[in-house]
């Protein structure tokens, strides 16, 4: 009986996935059939396949290709072919062979707007740099694109369907890999990455897959601004000694069992991240020294699952809503060894925000037994003996851009159990202003946080609710920021802070300098006159 019900099982499934494969290719029209070769010389071989050139530099398909082998055939570099918007189509049955456009060995080609078909790798690049490849349409290949050993190409604008792997990368380096579009129904991994670094992936959208984006035994990666979401497995999935990558600013929801996910690959910066309805938020198995800040980790089912993972930094994050915030292996099997982590920055820096959190904050300084709010819990939050936060924050916290000075960007961080809106640094004010709203009659609060090299004043700081302004505030600092601490009425209200100094001004030392360099240059100048006219 069970035999049967599988086998129905898996004819649906089978017919399903066939009724899609019908929906995503549309009958090709008939076209030239074979394989097209760009010579080395810039001749197209055979003379009659539908691609024409005046230049010998670019080349624009004039039919569609069907072909039962390679589809086109690069040996020339430095040229752009352009599809316009024709098929390549072969012609095998899945598992699919051959390549769509084959670059092997070039450098400096432009691949642009194809649809390409039915192929094992719809486009490949072998020990080939400066590529460009954008605007293609790839639907029912094994591979959408694939790069092995290569470096220093632009992969944008793409659309992948319904391939088993929709970018993979092997061996490759120095790559950016952007706005592409990656669906798929018959699962596999969006974009995989095989002992590949210094790539950069940033603002593409990666659905339905097994795994999102896979790194194995890769480094120095860098993972930005991208869509991860409806993953079977993992959203973001980091193994076999994956370091030093960075993954940022990434909306990373509804994946099946974790949204990040790290086996045995440490040194590892997690920051600013939306991880949310996932099974996990995020799972460290034998992963160690990772830095894991300003995050939002919501409505999960664990937002942290640590399992033999030790000295990762958990601070400035939201633990909102999780079945349980962090837990630990070792806590329900004695065989496990115990997780012992990080999860705050000591005075006044703070801590994470937990939604849990039953403390309150009458108190503040480092022993929290001065009185005076501070936007920092009185009492610690407990995980459990080996892992504490200090320090945990009264409101969410929130990361806001100031601006980019000299290769360095700058956040000013604000906790608060307001809405923050409409956020602003204005350099030539030397000031800060926001928005905050609540409900009427209540209590708000700020705690911000601002680097010294950005904003700072000599004396006091003059802060400004609506125009009015405010002395009963508190400040704190260390090493690189100063934090400030005030209240107010809610509705809505105006927040100005004005400093005497930013950013881009000149210190005293250098102004001085450069004062007595303009006299001595013109003193200089004045005796040389003299000597002339004497």
């Amino acid at each position: 009986m069970k035999r049967i019900i599988f086998g129905i099982m898996l004819m649906l499934l089978l017919m399903a996935m066939f009724s899609l494969l019908i929906y995503y290719i549309k009958p090709t029209k008939a076209g030239w059939t074979g394989t097209v070769y760009i010579r080395a010389d810039g001749s197209i071989d055979p003379q009659d396949a539908p691609i024409i050139t005046y230049d010998k530099v670019t080349y624009r398909l004039t039919n569609n290709i069907i072909s039962s082998a390679n589809g086109i055939v690069i040996e020339r570099d430095n040229i752009l072919l352009d599809g316009m918007n024709c098929v390549v189509e072969g012609t095998t049955s899945f598992p699919y062979e051959h390549v769509g456009i084959d670059l092997t060995r070039r450098t400096n080609i432009t691949i642009k707007d194809f649809n390409i078909h039915r192929f094992y790798n719809a486009i490949y690049l072998s020990y080939s740099s400066k590529t460009v490849i954008s605007g293609n349409s790839l639907i029912n290949n094994t591979v959408g694109i694939h790069l092995d050993h290569s470096w220093s190409n632009y992969v944008f604008g793409n659309s992948i369907i319904n391939s088993l792997d929709g970018i993979y990368l092997e061996y490759s380096s120095d790559n950016v890999i952007s706005r592409n579009s990656m669906t798929s129904y018959i699962h596999g991994i969006g974009i995989a990455f095989e002992f590949s670094s210094y790539n950069n992936i940033f603002e593409n959208s990666v659905t339905n897959y097994d795994y999102g984006i896979v790194f194995y035994g890769s480094l120095n990666n860098n993972v930005h601004k991208n869509s991860i979401t409806n993953n079977a497995v993992f959203g973001v999935d980091l193994r076999h000694y994956s370091s030093n990558n960075n993954i940022s600013e990434n909306y990373i929801t509804n994946n099946a069992e974790s949204g990040i996910h790290l086996e045995y690959s440490s040194r590892n910066i997690i920051s600013e991240n939306d991880i949310a309805n996932n099974l996990n938020g995020v799972i460290f198995e034998y992963s160690s020294d990772t830095s894991v800040y300003g995050n939002s980790i919501a409505n999960n089912g664990y937002g942290v699952y640590l399992f033999c993972s030790t000295n990762s930094r958990f601070c400035y994050n939201n633990f909102i809503d999780n079945n349980r915030q962090v837990y630990d292996a070792a806590r329900d099997n004695p065989n496990v060894q115990p997780s012992t982590n990080i999860y705050d920055s000591g005075y006044p820096s703070g801590g994470n925000y937990w939604s849990d959190y039953i403390g309150v904050d009458l108190y503040g300084g480092p022993n929290q037994n001065i009185t005076g709010n501070d936007g920092i819990g009185d009492t610690p939050y407990i995980i459990n003996s080996n892992n504490i936060d200090g320090y945990p924050l009264m409101a969410p916290f929130k990361a806001f851009e100031a601006g980019v000075w000299n290769g360095r960007a700058y956040n000013v961080d604000v906790v608060s159990n307001s809405t923050v809106s409409d956020f602003r640094f204005n350099v030539d004010q030397k000031s800060i202003d926001f928005n905050v709203t609540g409900d009427d009659g209540t209590i708000g609060f700020c705690r911000v946080a601002i680097p010294k090299s950005l904003l700072w004043v000599d004396d006091g700081w003059t802060i400004l609710i609506n125009s009015q302004p405010i002395t009963d505030y508190t400040r704190f600092e260390d090493e690189n920021y100063t934090y400030i601490y005030f209240t107010y009425s809610y509705s809505t209200q105006t927040v100005i802070i004005q400093g005497t100094h930013a950013i881009p001004e000149y210190p005293s030392a250098i102004i001085l300098t450069m004062f007595m360099l303009a006299t001595t240059i013109l003193v200089v100048l004045i005796r040389n006159r003299k000597l002339k006219h004497g």
